[in-house]
């Protein structure tokens, strides 16, 4: 709890798991609300799942 106050936790880009950068993720939700690619597309060139590229376009994220 005192590190996410104290501004010293890794969530999101910070986190050793994290797929995508915040500037990825921008960039993804962008692409896929113009039309420039599909879930199922994005998720096949990132490695990750369709849910996953859901969540990051929904913006529901758990970090």
């Amino acid at each position: 709890m005192d590190r996410k106050i104290h501004g010293h936790g890794n969530e999101g880009q910070k986190h050793p798991m994290a797929k995508l950068t915040d500037f990825e993720m921008k960039a993804l939700q962008w692409a896929i609300k113009k039309g420039l690619c599909s879930q199922h597309q994005a998720a096949r060139i990132l490695g990750m799942s369709q849910a996953g590229i859901s969540a990051v376009v929904h913006r529901q994220l758990s970090n």
